[in-house]
């Protein structure tokens, strides 16, 4: 991930937290504050974020009413 800015990355994940996955709002409030000056360890977070959505990619917030 070193080719990706550090902001475009929590840009993205904060982009999901809005529309479907407020489950990491405050990792990403934590993250958010070190735009300026990342160091490795944010990054490492960054990364486990991602694998926390690729291993739960089945939640989310739904509109509609389930019949079950």
């Amino acid at each position: 991930m070193s080719h990706v800015p550090y902001a475009s990355a929590v840009g993205s994940l904060m982009y999901a937290m809005v529309c479907t996955r407020l489950d990491i709002t405050h990792s990403l409030g934590v993250l958010s504050k070190f735009m300026s000056k990342p160091r490795k360890e944010h990054w490492k977070i960054v990364k486990k974020v991602f694998r926390y959505f690729h291993g739960t990619n089945e939640y989310g917030l739904s509109t509609k009413e389930d019949k079950d």
